[in-house]
């Protein structure tokens, strides 16, 4: 398996192509209703970035972002609809077992989407993970 510095070890990790490039211009994104499961997850990542990196991302509802606008979404499979329609992600590529959760990340931004509360936040935990291995530029990957 595929050696990323994330524990505990994914139960399956694959490489995609390009790496997302963290900027100070990136937002941390949540579905617009504004789940507090979700939001709390979206609050430890945003805290973890300012910890890593020196600066605050902007916490905003997916669809008051621009297409442009880099971003990180964190929240659950219910999202899937709205994330769907802005990045590319499908049913086959979801988990749903307790605690579960699907990471990817692509040039254009990070998707978290977890099984439950717990799954989310032990996304958002990878992630911080990864950029302690990586820095601000993290590999495409599919976790």
């Amino acid at each position: 398996m595929l050696e990323v510095g994330i524990y505990p070890v994914p139960q399956e990790i694959k490489t995609l192509e390009g790496e997302f490039s963290l900027k100070e211009k990136t937002i941390v994104a949540v579905g617009d209703s504004f789940n507090p499961d979700s939001v709390n997850s979206a609050m430890f990542l945003i805290d973890g970035i300012i910890e890593r990196k020196g600066f605050a991302p902007e916490l905003k509802a997916l669809s008051r972002i621009s297409q442009d606008c880099p971003f990180i979404f964190v929240g659950s499979i219910e999202d899937l609809e709205d994330i769907e329609r802005r990045f590319p992600i499908s049913t086959n590529e979801l988990v749903s077992h307790n605690e579960g959760y699907v990471m990817k990340i692509l040039d254009k931004g990070v998707v978290i989407l977890g099984a439950d509360a717990r799954g989310t936040f032990y996304g958002v935990q990878s992630l911080l993970q990864l950029m302690d291995a990586s820095g601000s530029k993290i590999p495409g990957l599919l976790v």
